[in-house]
C-alpha cells in the first residue's frame, strides 16, 4: 500500500500556486485567521439512499457504514481495496435520500483524501485545465496526479484550512458553492471539470474500513429527504436529525447544518 504524501509537502504545492499570483497571495493572507479553525469544524458528509442490505435503514440500525470495494482502479493500484466515501465540509455528491454528517476529528489511521473526486478523475470528468501540461492524458497520467495529491485522512482538516483559504475570498464559500460552480481562484492541482461540477475541486475523504457511527460524538447529524423516513430511525439518533422535505432541498439542508457547525450555531 502506497503511503500518502506528508502534509508539509501538500501545503508546499499550494504555496507555490500562491507565489505565482500576488493578488491571490494577498487575499489568502487577509482571510487566513478566519480560516484557521475552519478545517476542524468541517464534518465528513456521506450521502446515500440505497435499498437492500446496505440501505440507510441498516446503517442507522447497526450504527455502521460498511466499506465496499474501492470505486476506482486508481485506489486499487496503490493497494487500497475497500472504502467508504465522504466529502469534507460539503454536499458535493448530489444524489441520495439520506446524508450522514460525521465528526472529522478522529479519522482512523490509513484513511486518505484528495482535493478532488477520485471517480471524476478516473472517468474523465476531471481533466487538466492546461492541456499542454501533459503530453498525453491517459490512465498513467491520472495515476500520477492521484499520487501527487494523495494525503493522509488525519491531515485532511488541517489541509482544508489552507486549501479553502487559497481558493476562496470568503472561506465558507467552499461550503456554500452549488453543484455547478468553480472556486474564486483556479484549483492548485490544475484540474477542471468537463461539466463545471464541483467534485473536481471538493475534498474527498476515503476511510478504508467499516466506520462505526454509534459511538458518542461520532455522528454530527443526519439529514433526511422526507418526514415519513423518521419512522425508521431509532430513538437514540433522533436528536441528530433534520428533514429537508423535498429532494431539491437536501443539499441546502446539509449546507445549513455545516454552516451552523462552522459558525458556532448560526446557519447562514
Amino acid at each position: 500500500m502506497q503511503s500518502p504524501r506528508s502534509l508539509p509537502d501538500l501545503l508546499l504545492s499550494i504555496e507555490r500556486a500562491l507565489e505565482e499570483d500576488g493578488d491571490r497571495k494577498q487575499r489568502c493572507a487577509a482571510c487566513r485567521t478566519t480560516a484557521e479553525g475552519l478545517g476542524a469544524k468541517l464534518p465528513l458528509v456521506h450521502r446515500t439512499g440505497k435499498l437492500g442490505a446496505g440501505s440507510w435503514k441498516a446503517i442507522v440500525r447497526e450504527g455502521v457504514l460498511r466499506a465496499g470495494d474501492a470505486g476506482t482502479e486508481l485506489e486499487r493500484a496503490l493497494g487500497y481495496e475497500r472504502a467508504v466515501y465522504f466529502f469534507l465540509g460539503c454536499a458535493a455528491y448530489p444524489a441520495g435520500t439520506v446524508a450522514f454528517l460525521l465528526d472529522a476529528a478522529a479519522l482512523p489511521a490509513g484513511s486518505t483524501f484528495t482535493p478532488f473526486d477520485s471517480g471524476s478523475l478516473e472517468k474523465g470528468f476531471a481533466v487538466p485545465a492546461d492541456a499542454t501540461r501533459w503530453a498525453t492524458w491517459d490512465p498513467a497520467s491520472q495515476r500520477s496526479v492521484f499520487e501527487e495529491h494523495l494525503g493522509a485522512g488525519s491531515d485532511a482538516p488541517a489541509f482544508a484550512a489552507s486549501y479553502v483559504t487559497a481558493h476562496f475570498r470568503a472561506p465558507l464559500d467552499y461550503v456554500r458553492r452549488p453543484q455547478q460552480s468553480v472556486p474564486d481562484y483556479p484549483p492548485y492541482h490544475g484540474l477542471r471539470s468537463t461539466s463545471g461540477d464541483r467534485r473536481a475541486w471538493s475534498i474527498e475523504v476515503r476511510i478504508h474500513e467499516d466506520v462505526d457511527i454509534s459511538s458518542a460524538g461520532a455522528l454530527a447529524g443526519i439529514v433526511l429527504e422526507r418526514h415519513q423516513m423518521l419512522a425508521h430511525l431509532p430513538d437514540h439518533v433522533a436528536a441528530e436529525v433534520t428533514v429537508a422535505g423535498e429532494e431539491e432541498d437536501m443539499t441546502g439542508e446539509v449546507v445549513r447544518r455545516i454552516l451552523a457547525r462552522a459558525q458556532g450555531g448560526e446557519g447562514s
